[in-house]
């Protein structure tokens, strides 16, 4: 039912729409040639923030952009947008008695609405439907709680762990020039996307991808540009890939802060302070039970910069050849307390707070045209001992997700294998890029833990770590006081991916990926009889839009 009533207010939009339009050009000719608005997008292409919700390769969205098909009137753009992409993941926990083997086929798809009816007035709506091959039925008997139909014929059926979502991604309004040139709010459901995305990012690589309703005021002028940022989170990664279960809303929680661009001609230089300030559960580490209490305020600030001399939309400039990019980031704020067990066998806590630190640097070279070179680490402590009262592992904000070109440098491997945090990880890859064949990136990670006392961590920000010697579940050499029962590793393992793309038309794109992963001494450690080192990761993706 929700997915029919999407559908026929989708059809509703467009008839209204166009009828409106269609009335306006026919029955008021006055009128129109008193107020008949072109919007410059028609001939100069769509700006860039309208699509941050579509994961695309720099040739696909510039193609689209440009793309005047679609436009009615002049004032109304639609677009569709298809990515569905198999995947095929194998002991990525590296377990020999119990590995994980996951085969799965997600989708995305999307019809979107951009306006432009008058010079300082834009609105965008994007409808998006997110689901699992083979999970959710997309129609039942009957009402809404009924058996799938399906289940008479197949054996699983409705698979609740894999459940379908349509829903509004994006619906804001965005008035500009208020008062002085360049001054402009945007209100409403949006994505938050900045720099190379590793703070703030749409997480479009997953099935859901982020959106937060709230409020963004901007300033944008030629050497400089500002965002003030106020909204309430709407959703979280609530597995690797956000498609294990439904998004869940943050209960009472807020994203608040500024991200400031110099633009002064020869580099572009981010400086940025944001906010994240939620109610959190006191903690509890060495199988202590936290004490009954009452959820806790917990107050994030991060603080960073990040210098490129990719000048061009995030792009080296036309003639050159080498490129660098620096980030780093500070945090502070009041962390949830912390329950553990001391010497005397007491349970005790700690307050505490964030003190974590992020650094990120990357380089490399055009050795011809077609061919990069290049290098890059992410270097993040963690926290020695976590039953103190500083908590030095860094803290990822939302959408630190695979997406980010033009080096495909977001993300740790496309396995998705570990995060951002407790990293100190170098990597090297090779790119080549040919009209007629496509591109290959060639990447070798070396993926450590930088504090060997604690944590691995996943993507999505969650320890990698178990209670039980032989789970299935992935382990970490964890220990809150280096005063393990096993010795502490460091490497937790070394990945090579090549990823292969492809545009076959101004619409349609392949990509191909294959990873191969070795566990290290930090998982062959804690693992001890229940370890295999070899894992392997691959996709297909093909996406589809105009």
């Amino acid at each position: 039912m929700r997915v029919k009533g999407l559908s026929t207010g989708c059809a509703a939009i467009c008839c209204s729409a166009t009828a409106l339009f269609s009335q306006t050009a026919t029955e008021a000719p006055k009128q129109k040639a008193e107020t008949g608005f072109v919007s410059p997008y028609v001939e100069r292409g769509l700006p860039a923030d309208t699509m941050r919700t579509m994961l695309l390769e720099p040739g696909l969205a510039v193609a689209v952009s440009k793309n005047q098909q679609l436009w009615i009137n002049r004032v109304l753009r639609m677009g569709f947008y298809m990515r569905p992409r198999s995947e095929i993941r194998d002991n990525l926990n590296f377990s020999a008695p119990n590995p994980e083997k996951i085969n799965r086929i997600t989708q995305n798809s999307q019809i979107w609405f951009f306006l432009n009816p008058a010079t300082d007035v834009e609105m965008k709506i994007t409808l998006q439907d997110s689901r699992v091959w083979g999970g959710e039925a997309g129609v039942k008997s009957g009402n809404a709680s009924s058996y799938d139909d399906r289940g008479v014929y197949f054996a699983n059926g409705d698979n609740a762990n894999s459940r379908a979502e349509t829903s509004v991604r994006e619906a804001w309004l965005r008035y500009t020039n208020i008062g002085v040139t360049g001054l402009g709010v945007q209100v409403g459901r949006q994505v938050l996307a900045y720099g190379d995305q590793r703070m703030l990012g749409g997480a479009n690589w997953n099935v859901t991808g982020l959106s937060f309703d709230g409020l963004v005021v901007k300033l944008d002028t030629r050497y400089f540009a500002s965002d003030a940022i106020l909204v309430r989170g709407t959703s979280k990664d609530s597995g690797t890939n956000g498609i294990t279960s439904e998004t869940s809303v943050y209960d009472d929680s807020y994203l608040a802060g500024f991200y400031n661009t110099l633009k002064p001609g020869m580099v572009v230089v981010d400086v940025y302070g944001l906010g994240l300030f939620r109610h959190l559960s006191p903690e509890s580490i060495v199988g202590t039970t936290a004490l009954s209490s009452s959820q806790q305020q917990s107050n994030l600030y991060t603080f960073g910069a990040r210098v490129t001399n990719r000048t061009a939309a995030n792009k080296l400039p036309v003639g050159s050849k080498w490129d660098i990019t620096l980030e780093a980031a500070f945090q502070a704020g009041n962390a949830p307390d912390v329950y553990f067990t001391n010497t005397a066998g007491n349970v005790v806590s700690n307050s505490r707070t964030y003190k974590g630190k992020f650094f990120f640097a990357q380089t490399g070279y055009k050795v011809l045209d077609e061919m990069r070179v290049g290098a890059h680490v992410y270097y993040s402590p963690g926290t020695t001992d976590r039953t103190s009262g500083s908590l030095d592992t860094f803290q990822t904000l939302p959408g630190p997700r695979f997406g980010g070109f033009p080096y495909l440098n977001v993300f740790n491997g496309i396995s998705e294998n570990m995060g951002m945090k407790n990293i100190f990880a170098p990597a090297v890859s090779v790119s080549y890029e040919n009209k007629l064949l496509g591109e290959f990136i060639l990447t070798y990670l070396y993926e450590n833990k930088a504090t060997t006392q604690d944590a691995w961590y996943a993507i999505s920000g969650a320890a990698n770590s178990s209670a039980t010697t032989n789970s299935a579940a992935r382990v970490s050499t964890e220990d809150a006081a280096n005063t393990g029962a096993v010795a502490l590793g460091r490497n937790v393992f070394q990945e090579l991916d090549l990823v292969y793309l492809k545009q076959f038309s101004a619409y349609v794109s392949l990509w191909v990926g294959i990873g191969y992963l070795h566990a290290g001494d930090a998982v062959r450690l804690a693992r001890g009889a229940d370890f295999k080192a070899d894992a392997f990761m691959s996709f297909i993706q093909i996406t589809g839009l105009i």
